[in-house]
């Protein structure tokens, strides 16, 4: 067999990299399900946030 074809048998029967690319996959899906939980929560905590500082801020004018 030639060498090149050699490589290639190698190539394609090995292995190694095959759990990192694994653990690469699975760190992407995990960000991409964080981005997704924080842009669906994200407005609902900015309203919440107004909400209250109005709160604190009338409730302080109205104590001066």
């Amino acid at each position: 067999m030639n060498p090149l074809a050699n490589r290639l048998v190698h190539c394609v029967e090995d292995d190694s990299g095959v759990t990192s690319i694994e653990y690469g996959l699975l760190g992407a899906l995990i960000s991409v399900a964080i981005v997704a939980t924080l842009a669906a929560t994200g407005t609902a905590l900015v309203a919440m946030y107004t909400s209250w500082s109005t709160a604190v801020a009338n409730a302080v004018q109205a104590a001066l």
